[in-house]
């Protein structure tokens, strides 16, 4: 599928023509579909805006998506003809001038190899879901840190802990559980039904005195783990 471009802007009070070659970003509002016969002329006036380069909130992008956009415009956003696109709702795209996708090697492999295997490189990929797990973690700990507070208040003295603490015990939680991530548009997401006990757990074993374990025995913990090391400190061990 081809696109024609007909962006304009006001230049001294006057709607004017955008001249695209003035500029890398573009308005993804402003290509429309080229529905005429295409000849070897018209590629330099066409462009094309591939699927797997493009999403937005509303377009069920994929961490793929982002990942092969931002890859893309690294490798080859300063090449003549080459345009991040924006728009409404999270929209992001890239349009490339036909001709150019035709003529310059290293983007025409990359596009061919898209259509074998839709992700330009799988390291950012990696790179983009750690970044998002990161996020998602540390957004996790206000909540627990609440429920700290409201749950063990009356097995514990103290139910403030540190946020750094929590997070580690977080990832230890994600790490011994063998917890899996979902991945939505632009964040991780993980349901924190096993993550708070788990934490909550670990602050008890830490924290609470001796004295207090008898009115830990009908606890539900959350894992083998934490029960063993329940019944390792109730003996002493």
């Amino acid at each position: 599928m081809y696109y024609t471009f007909d962006g304009k802007e006001i230049k001294n009070g006057i709607w004017q023509a955008i001249d695209p070659y003035d500029y890398n970003s573009l308005s993804y509002g402003d290509f429309h579909e080229f529905k005429g016969t295409v000849t070897e002329e018209l590629l330099k006036t066409l462009y094309i805006i591939p699927d797997l380069l493009s999403g937005g909130d509303y377009c069920n992008s994929s961490e793929v998506n982002i990942s092969n956009h931002r890859t893309f415009l690294k490798e080859f956003g300063k090449v003549a003809g080459v345009h991040d696109l924006y728009g409404g709702y999270g929209t992001f795209a890239v349009a490339i001038r036909a001709d150019i996708a035709e003529l310059n090697d290293a983007i025409k492999e990359t596009l061919d190899g898209l259509e074998n295997y839709p992700v330009i490189d799988d390291e950012d990929i990696s790179n983009l879901r750690n970044d998002w797990e990161q996020e998602a973690v540390k957004d996790m700990v206000h909540n627990v840190q609440r429920s700290i507070e409201n749950d063990l208040e009356e097995y514990i003295k103290d139910t403030e802990v540190d946020s750094d603490k929590i997070e580690l015990i977080i990832w230890d939680c994600i790490n011994d559980l063998n917890l899996d991530w979902s991945y939505e548009s632009n964040s991780a997401y993980m349901d924190d039904d096993k993550i708070t006990p788990y934490v909550e757990d670990k602050i008890l074993l830490e924290r609470c005195e001796k004295t207090m374990l008898p009115l830990l025995l009908s606890r539900k913990w959350s894992c083998k783990s934490t029960l063993n090391d329940f019944e390792s400190k109730l003996k002493g061990e």
